[in-house]
C-alpha cells in the first residue's frame, strides 16, 4: 500500500460583505503562526478584509487498494 502525506493550509476570509472565500496551498511544512498573522492582519488592517482565520495540517492519502474503494 502506499502513503502519501500532504501539508495544507487553508485560509478563510470573512469580506466586508460578510461573504466567505477560501484559500488553500499545499506546502512543505506549516508556516509559523507568526507569519500567518502578519500576512494576514495587514489585510485586516488595511480594511482589504474583515476578518480571517487559517487551519494548517496534514492529510494522509492511502492507497485505494487498502481502503477497498
Amino acid at each position: 500500500s502506499t502513503l502519501m502525506i500532504k501539508t495544507v493550509l487553508i485560509v478563510m476570509f470573512l469580506m466586508n460583505d460578510n461573504s466567505m472565500t477560501f484559500h488553500e496551498e499545499d506546502l512543505e511544512v506549516c508556516p509559523s503562526r507568526y507569519l500567518i498573522e502578519q500576512k494576514y492582519e495587514k489585510l485586516k488592517t488595511l480594511g482589504v478584509i474583515n476578518d480571517w482565520s487559517a487551519l494548517c495540517f496534514n492529510v494522509n492519502f492511502e492507497s485505494t487498494e487498502k481502503l477497498g474503494v
